[in-house]
């Protein structure tokens, strides 16, 4: 183990020479990975890729009206693990080894039907590469297609393309046009945060636009008690006094019953002791606090997983596709050794059975993304201490202007609490990220259990990121070093619009 300082790198660098770990915590491993340029790499963990979601073609069954009529109901597509499909016999290629061909027989039947969610997938197929070389334009087409049906998961992937410039012209008007389509809420009191923009400069334009208008409530109020405002308050009409008092309350009311009528689960994985790379120090006492706030205060029925193999992890996730349902919200902490391919732009989860020289138990960031479009939850959140923002998209995310009153703020939560959301909050980028600094703590877990236990209203996931990461960067630039963390959709995972909300009891 190698520090630097008084703190500890969460980085570890591989391959040959790469592989020689600098760190301790959830390692950043940075360098080539095993297979092709553009190749997923294999996977010969035993058992686990059974747990890996597919692309399935189920086959038709028989169908009875009656006594008299019997038909043939045409074949379906799904997707579904891998066990889930063979058990029902259906047909699929493994997991990393599809093509164009095979995946195309399993949507385009039901795309050119005019099936918005198959057009969509295809449309994510073709995006990805992940029947061979991306094809970009392909996938604005079958995303457009979708996308003027009203499904806002297209929509969201083509403005993706819009603002990014791939397979259609880059133009950041039309991509904002239709993120403001897939939120559902197309009014001024809608702002959107994109992760490109995110600048330091934006961020602090907003917290002086705040403390402007901050400032001017003061005065306001002073001027009113310098004019004996308070005696006219007082003969002011009983009802008008009711309902300045009654206002906060409803919007209360309004997020007690989203709350209720929503079931929050939370699966915490911390790992520290790893079979053949360096342990780490704090991932585990991160996730066993993280875990304690959101059942204790958040109200969440949890899963803590310490030390977890990557059969372990995978299994923990594939239940939670099986189970959850659109009723559930669903958070996701992974503290421990992360990876990124430069490469292919890849990150990996490595469980505590990997190996620095093996990608055979790494965690690809496709299979955890896989897992989580494939899942019915609303909404779901990851935060991963480690590296996984290679794999994201740079597409916004609405967020609620500076200002906004308390009656379009309740609307504003109603709407995007119905939207299905798949975003991450990641510690840092794709550079190393400290493990210590925050006491018992890394410092972006200390940041981030500041931010939960000091919370006491709905709290969207873009105002938790922007709080953690000013902590986040001044705690890290006393050690001198730079760390910032990212928050934005998870790419390929189903996004729709709006934002995940932390509701206390």
């Amino acid at each position: 183990m190698q520090t630097t300082g008084s703190f500890a790198l969460r980085n570890a660098k591989a391959r040959h020479a790469l592989f020689m770990a600098i760190g301790v915590a959830s390692a950043c491993l940075v360098g080539p990975v095993a297979g092709p340029a553009g190749a997923r790499p294999s996977d010969s963990g035993q058992g686990a890729s059974d747990l890996l979601v597919v692309d399935c073609l189920l086959p038709p069954t028989i169908q009875r009206l009656g006594n008299s009529v019997t038909y043939l109901r045409a074949r379906k597509a799904v997707k579904t693990s891998a066990a889930e499909c063979r058990k029902r016999g259906g047909e699929y290629s493994e997991a990393g080894k599809e093509t164009y061909a095979a995946l195309t027989k399993i949507w385009l039947p039901l795309a050119n039907a005019g099936d918005a969610e198959a057009q969509t997938n295809l449309g994510e197929i073709f995006e990805q590469g992940k029947g061979g070389p991306p094809q970009p334009d392909m996938a604005a087409q079958w995303y457009r297609r979708a996308a003027e049906a009203g499904y806002a998961r297209a929509q969201v992937n083509l403005g993706s393309l819009y603002e990014r410039g791939l397979g259609v012209p880059k133009n950041q008007s039309t991509a904002m046009q239709w993120y403001r389509r897939a939120s559902g809420l197309e009014n001024e009191s809608l702002a959107f945060q994109a992760g490109s923009q995110n600048t330091e400069v934006q961020r602090l334009q907003r917290e002086r636009d705040d403390l402007a208008r901050q400032l001017e409530q003061e005065r306001s109020k002073r001027k009113a008690l310098e004019q004996g405002a308070a005696s006219d308050v007082a003969s002011a009409p009983d009802d008008a006094a009711l309902n300045i008092q009654r206002k906060p309350q409803k919007v209360a009311r309004s997020q007690r019953k989203t709350s209720s009528q929503t079931r929050y689960h939370a699966l915490i994985i911390g790992n520290n002791d790893f079979e053949h790379i360096p342990s780490l120090t704090t991932a585990v006492n991160d996730a066993r606090t993280i875990e304690a706030i959101l059942r204790k205060q958040y109200g969440y029925k949890t899963t803590l997983l310490i030390d977890g193999s990557r059969y372990q992890l995978l299994s923990a996730l594939n239940t939670l596709r099986e189970e959850l349902t659109e009723r559930d919200n669903l958070l996701i902490f992974y503290a421990g050794h992360g990876a990124l391919d430069e490469v292919n732009d890849r990150g990996y989860w490595l469980p505590v059975d990997a190996e620095a020289h093996s990608n055979a138990n790494w965690i690809p960031s496709w299979q955890i993304t896989d897992l989580m479009n494939a899942m019915n939850a609303g909404q779901i959140m990851l935060i991963a201490d480690s590296c996984y923002a290679g794999t994201l998209t740079r597409a916004s995310i609405p967020t609620a202007q500076s200002g906004m009153n308390e009656a379009d703020r309740a609307r504003w939560i109603e709407v995007m609490t119905r939207r299905r959301t798949r975003v991450v909050l990641t510690s840092g980028g794709v550079k190393p990220v400290l493990d210590t600094g925050g006491g018992q703590h890394s410092v972006f877990a200390a940041a981030l259990i500041r931010a939960l236990e000091s919370n006491h209203q709905a709290l969207e996931g873009q105002k938790l990121a922007n709080t953690i990461t000013g902590q986040v960067k001044a705690a890290a630039l006393r050690q001198k070093f730079d760390q910032v963390p990212m928050y934005a959709p998870i790419r390929y995972a189903g996004h729709e619009a709006g934002d995940y909300f932390f509701i206390p009891r």
